[in-house]
């Protein structure tokens, strides 16, 4: 972590950032959670993608590899580059990345 940052990091901890601060934070929780709009995607380990209703959608990882969850479900899948996975779940699932990775919905 860089100067600014740490710095950011405790002012935003001791609750005396300035007014940036708390906006940053919220679009930041947003984008974890923001719905995947792209049928191809590219994540970091940071991001989150989610696709409602995937019963039926085949996801595939194109490069890197993801671990995909289905919300509520106790088993998840990790996909490696040309591997894919056909959704027998109704609730989301959640695609995240270990490193970079390029998937795709249909």
């Amino acid at each position: 972590m860089n100067a600014a940052a740490t710095t950011a990091a405790s002012n935003t901890a001791a609750g005396t950032a300035g007014p940036g601060a708390a906006a940053w934070v919220a679009d930041r929780i947003r984008s974890l959670w923001a719905p995947a709009r792209s049928r191809t995607g590219v994540l970091d380990p940071t991001r989150v993608a989610r696709i409602e209703q995937p019963r039926g959608r085949r996801i595939s990882c194109i490069a890197g590899a993801l671990w995909i969850t289905f919300d509520g479900e106790p088993d998840d899948t990790v996909l490696e580059a040309g591997q894919s996975l056909v959704c027998e779940h109704d609730a989301p699932a959640l695609i995240s990345a270990f490193g970079m990775a390029t998937w795709r919905a249909d």
